[in-house]
């Protein structure tokens, strides 16, 4: 069963609208006549799949028209005809949304008739299920307001959807991880692919800061940034050393500085206790060397400048005791950080917290949630996220990954529906150039392992690339007329340029941006009238290649 047309007599923008949707069949209707028949099949060219490309400007229309296949929910008052073929029983079924019979008056085709009495049943019984994947975080900006409930033949497996509840989020996690590490289709890049955790030492500008402020609040501030400086607490630990007591040590000597400007900010005086917190820490580190550990020389530090003269004779009102309590919320966060990685993220041979990865969604949940109760000063220094992946890899990764879970479970008598919105969306040119074969492919491997059929796929995009992948006939390009009205206009697709494509496929005015046109209109208006200023011949100069520059110097009466 696949879907051979689309005729909307009224939805949103859309009004008495014939949709091409599929280059092998060529339908139409007007004035209540029905036209169906098909023509020369187009999906040898596509690997035997039927596939689709809709363009258009923004506004145009091209969600709308997809939106239609919704619409046979029966939950809506637009008005519309959706045309699907049976190749088994050469039948053309007729869904109509909130239209009659009396309104298709006179049908002609090569092919049987049948009038669909209830679509939803019509969908069940053929087991059919539309598709929607595409990689925006969040539809319309995430200005939009709810929804009503999607239909159960709809599968919306975008990323707003994946994303919505901590156990959607999980299962995305799991279902990328997957795919990365099990398809045997997959990209080189995923082989490298990970979840990493990375734990930076704080920076040095701290202390310089302080330095910068007052010289003089400490006696010796040259010293103290001279000490600092060689404090240095590696972020790779020995095979020897490792266990928690260790990493969170060490979690703690990377951010000494961070912990100390935090705890400053508590305290009530914040530029001038952060000196002396600094000078105190260097004080203690000083006398004691290797004895005490880091933990205790926070502690040790805040004891010693909460009995110093200082502190005594201050009129800030300072909160020691508060401070030591606040210390000790930063180190039981630090601790069960370290419990973490040791429990979930170490290997028993080998950590660097520069880099700890882990493949457990619960971990990296946790771990993220723990590093946020910190400080925003002291949690900067750790970031998280997918390693080894760009973000138009991610968006791509997210298309095949979830497509191949999709088809891995679904029952092989049914009838699928890809709809690919906003294909191109974060993809280099070169991606968008080797897309459509690259899924067809990797819908091919689908296929042969699970022994699905094949989908039909329809893609949505603005690149004049993805374009010259399709046949002509397979192209429904959409453009609004002088009156505002949207209609279906002749596109170029397959043996054409990429320029003749923007120009003739996409409808561009221009293949130049509309600064630099207008730049180029003023300078030949300028060079006519022999009015080039220096700054014209300037940008005359930048001009690529030399018969441009002459036509325009030519002109040049100035000169």
């Amino acid at each position: 069963m696949i879907l051979v047309h689309i005729f909307v007599a009224e939805h949103k923008a859309l009004k008495n609208l014939n949709i091409p949707i599929n280059g092998s069949f060529n339908c139409t209707y007007s004035l209540g006549c029905l036209k169906l028949f098909k023509k020369e099949e187009t999906t040898w060219f596509y690997n035997d799949h039927h596939c689709t490309a809709v363009i258009g400007p923004n506004g145009a229309g091209k969600s709308s028209t997809l939106e239609v296949l919704e619409l046979l929910s029966g939950e809506s008052d637009s008005r519309a005809l959706v045309v699907f073929f049976d190749r088994v029983e050469a039948r053309y079924h007729l869904c109509k949304i909130n239209m009659t019979i009396d309104e298709l008056g006179w049908v002609e085709s090569d092919a049987e008739i049948f009038h669909v009495p209830d679509n939803q049943l019509f969908l069940f019984d053929n087991n059919l299920h539309v598709v929607k994947i595409n990689t925006l975080s969040g539809e319309y900006g995430g200005l939009n307001f709810s929804k009503t409930k999607t239909p159960k033949f709809i599968h919306d497996l975008s990323i707003r959807e994946n994303v919505k509840s901590t156990p959607r989020k999980k299962r995305y996690f799991e279902k990328l991880l997957s795919y990365f590490n099990n398809a045997s289709d997959r990209d080189e890049f995923m082989e490298r692919v990970s979840f990493e955790f990375t734990f930076s030492s704080s920076s040095l500008s701290i202390v310089e800061r302080v330095v910068r402020r007052d010289p003089a609040t400490t006696k010796h501030s040259d010293e103290l940034l001279s000490k600092w400086e060689h404090i240095d607490y590696s972020p790779v630990l020995s095979e020897l050393s490792i266990g928690v007591p260790s990493v969170f040590q060490r979690l703690l000597g990377m951010n000494v500085l961070s912990i100390l400007s935090a705890l400053s900010k508590v305290s009530g005086a914040q530029d001038d206790v952060l000196s002396r917190l600094l000078h105190q820490y260097s004080v203690v580190i000083r006398d004691n060397a290797d004895r005490l550990s880091v933990s205790n020389c926070l502690r040790r530090a805040l004891q010693q400048m909460a009995y110093s003269e200082w502190v005594r004779f201050s009129k800030n009102g300072l909160r020691v005791e508060h401070m030591n309590k606040v210390l000790e919320g930063y180190l039981n966060i630090f601790e069960r950080i370290a419990t973490l990685i040791i429990d979930h993220c170490y290997d028993g041979e080998y950590l660097n917290l520069r880099r700890v990865k882990t493949d457990d969604y619960a971990t990296i949940e946790e771990l993220t949630e723990v590093i946020q109760r910190l400080p925003a000063n002291i949690a900067a220094n750790i970031k998280w996220g997918w390693r080894g992946i760009s973000s138009g890899e991610l968006a791509r990764a997210h298309v095949f990954s979830e497509s191949y879970h999709y088809l891995k479970t679904a029952s092989p008598q049914a009838n699928h529906i890809f709809l690919l919105d906003e294909a191109d969306l974060y993809l280099h040119p070169e991606w968008q150039r080797t897309f459509l074969h690259e899924f067809l492919s990797h819908l091919g491997y689908l296929e042969q392992s699970r022994g699905v059929r094949k989908p039909q796929v329809i893609i949505c995009t603005h690149s004049p690339i993805m374009i010259s992948d399709f046949l002509p006939d397979d192209i429904v390009s959409l453009a609004k007329n002088e009156d505002g009205d949207i209609e279906v206009i002749p596109s170029s697709g397959f043996g054409n340029s990429i320029a003749d494509i923007y120009m003739n496929g996409m409808h561009l005015t221009s293949t130049f941006g509309e600064h630099a046109q207008r730049k180029i209109a003023h300078l030949l208006q300028a060079a006519k009238q022999g009015q080039l200023t220096s700054q014209d011949r300037a940008l005359i100069e930048k001009l690529p290649g030399t018969p441009i520059k002459n036509y325009f110097l030519y002109h040049d009466q100035n000169q």
